[in-house]
């Protein structure tokens, strides 16, 4: 029986996505990607300069497409952004994409950890 081909992680900022993927990676040798630090990569500029120079609209648009470019491919550990799972063609990419872990945390975890 084969395996998934990406292992993704969606949830709420703060949720432990970074942590448990950083494990995950360890366990099975594939990277970890998050996808809002290719976003940051690709863009030259911070998810905040982002928003505040072009709205959210922009952000969102370059989330789906590195959304729809890392499911694509394989062998991944892919920490997806708060936000990415909200949207429907996001949503259909990510499970599509592999094995899909959804990481929630208590409101008072969240808030200690932002």
């Amino acid at each position: 029986m084969a395996g998934p081909r990406n292992i993704l992680l969606v949830g709420f900022m703060a949720s432990g996505k970074t942590e448990a993927g950083r494990a995950l990676a360890r366990l099975t040798g594939w990277p970890l990607v998050d996808t809002d630090a290719e976003i940051v990569s690709r863009a030259g500029r911070t998810i905040h300069q982002i928003f505040q120079e072009e709205g959210e609209p922009v952000f969102r648009a370059l989330e789906a497409k590195v959304v729809q470019e890392l499911c694509a491919g394989s062998g991944q550990i892919i920490s997806a952004g708060g936000g990415a799972f909200v949207d429907p063609d996001n949503r259909a990419r990510i499970l599509a994409g592999g094995l899909v872990f959804c990481l929630s945390a208590r409101p008072e975890t969240i808030h200690r950890r932002i």
